[in-house]
């Protein structure tokens, strides 16, 4: 199990894999209607719910391993050498 962060326009990694972060807004237009807190408790429960026991325990929990993205890395790299050259 793990995770992988990737920019929005690319495609999912091969696997089982859930998109965890939902598009909120779009050229400032609302996407989905305001969402009740308890909805929104109800579903953060749920994903801690499918998580191996290993990684919610309280005591020594395994980390669950996250990596980027190649186009996340690259994105990155183009940005701090844009910032340096700025300076």
């Amino acid at each position: 199990m793990g995770s992988k962060i990737t920019l929005a326009d690319e495609e999912p990694p091969e696997g089982d894999c859930d998109k965890v972060l939902i598009d909120m807004m779009k050229d400032g237009k609302m996407l989905v209607g305001v969402r009740k807190l308890s909805d929104i408790r109800q579903f953060a429960l749920q994903i801690v719910a499918n998580l191996p026991e290993r990684h919610r325990r309280i005591k020594n929990p395994e980390p669950i391993p996250v990596t980027i993205s190649d186009k996340l890395i690259r994105l990155r790299k183009d940005l701090i050498e844009k910032a340096k050259n700025m300076e």
